[in-house]
């Protein structure tokens, strides 16, 4: 009798126990108990078994219900983990992931002028031309030590559609308009130069059929100093004549000549001139040999220019709607019309023209006139340059533009300094590199 309570209090140990262990394997997936809990199978002679081989054959049984998706574990030889080396390439994701798209520079994010690396960077033209004749501005520039270090003689004057590219426009876009293309429509802008024929197709091949070789030009401004000069039949006389802006000519032929071969303008100026003013300027020059000059001040310069080498309405803009083309007359072809480099603005500014209001807030309204880019641009083009109608040190004599009917004060607006061109005219002209109209 002891034996068999010794024997059931041992079987009931030993049931508690597989109880634990079964719980234990339970939790572990039941790896453990597939390795090591082994139920013989009951062969057909044998018909009894042990209290404890029940026992394990029910455990064995009730884990299995509980756990029907668990597998003998197969131990297998392990196999080394390689961690990767890491990596600078972006993954897939970062790849596709959008990137956040450069902020465009703008004038209203500078207070006062913005200084950059490239300010002086200009773009050279390989056409440039070379002259045999004796008194040109390049040779004149060997010898005068201030303007031999302003002075670019290969400078680009006009733009072409081959100047336009990611590169450039990432470098002009630091420069306010004229001199560059901060603060414009990068598609617009890219559409209207890639319009402008190339640089083969608009070669400006001055020629002179004087014995010396020397090209001569006149450069004609605006000036009240040329009412009553009589200047016009010399001014006629030269190889090329450079007007601007309202050219006023009928009536007044004795003192500014009939002839224009280069007319310069703005898209503003030239429709001011042409809308303020139809009694005696009812259209632009158009004579047979002209070209245009158009310097670009603005957005609206390009959308116009687009609009006008298409010869189709302005889609968008202060010039919505307008058609250019109907301005200059039924002979006029793309490759008649030049638009002054960007850099050919900023070099004048910086190195002939360099205004103190560039040095405070209003630097971003400062240009130098319409006149004085006519100027530079024939001293840049021509061997030989007389100025007529630019402003001298005796303007208040005078009415403010030659043509005005009544006299007129000379106004000097805040967008320009006459006060400094007065003086660079002057001092041009003292040096020889130019002959200066100063009256009579």
């Amino acid at each position: 009798m002891k034996m068999q309570r010794l024997e059931k209090r041992f079987l009931g140990l030993i049931v508690v126990v597989l109880l634990l262990i079964g719980a234990f394997f339970l939790k572990y997936e039941g790896d453990y108990l597939d390795r090591y809990v082994m139920v013989a199978p009951v062969s057909k002679n044998q018909d009894k078994t042990t209290l404890g081989e029940k026992a394990a054959a029910s455990l064995r049984s009730i884990v299995m219900s509980l756990k029907p998706r668990l597998k003998p574990t197969v131990e297998k030889q392990a196999t080394p983990v390689i961690v990767p080396k890491p990596t600078t390439k972006k993954s897939t994701v970062e790849k596709l992931r959008p990137q956040t798209p450069k902020k465009p520079l703008r004038i209203a994010d500078f207070i006062l002028y913005p200084k950059w690396d490239t300010e002086e960077d200009y773009h050279r033209d390989p056409s440039a031309k070379k002259t045999t004749c004796p008194e040109s501005i390049r040779s004149r520039s060997a010898e005068i030590d201030w303007f031999k270090q302003l002075f670019i003689p290969d400078i680009s004057l006009f733009m072409h559609k081959e100047h336009f590219n990611d590169e450039e426009w990432k470098r002009l876009e630091h420069f306010n308009p004229p001199y560059g293309w901060m603060g414009t429509n990068y598609t617009e802008v890219k559409q209207a130069v890639e319009l402008i024929p190339g640089l083969k197709e608009q070669k400006v091949l001055l020629s002179t059929k004087r014995n010396d070789g020397c090209i001569r030009c006149a450069a004609v401004g605006n000036g009240g100093i040329l009412n009553g000069s009589r200047k016009g039949a010399e001014i006629d006389s030269h190889d090329y004549v450079f007007q601007v802006n309202r050219a006023v000519i009928k009536g007044f032929e004795d003192d500014v000549g009939v002839r224009t071969s280069f007319y310069v303008h703005t898209a503003q100026t030239m429709i001011s001139s042409l809308g303020g003013y139809k009694e005696d300027f009812t259209n632009v020059p158009m004579d047979k040999e002209i070209k245009y000059i158009m310097v670009t001040e603005g957005m609206r310069d390009y959308q116009w220019l687009r609009a006008l080498l298409l010869n189709t309405t302005v889609s968008r803009g202060p010039y919505l709607e307008m058609r250019p083309r109907s301005y200059f007359g039924t002979d006029f072809t793309p490759e008649k019309y030049l638009v002054a480099h960007p850099d050919f603005n900023r070099y004048i500014k910086n190195r002939f023209l360099k205004s103190k209001t560039v040095e405070g807030k209003s630097w971003a309204i400062y240009r130098p006139s319409t006149g004085a880019f006519a100027l530079l641009l024939a001293l840049h083009l021509c061997d030989v340059v007389d100025a007529y109608g630019y402003i001298t040190e005796d303007y208040a004599k005078y009415p403010n533009h030659y043509y005005d009917k009544t006299k007129t004060e000379t106004v000097f607006y805040g967008n320009h300094d006459y006060a400094l061109e007065l003086k660079e005219w002057k001092k041009l002209h003292d040096a020889k590199i130019m002959n200066l109209y100063q009256g009579r």
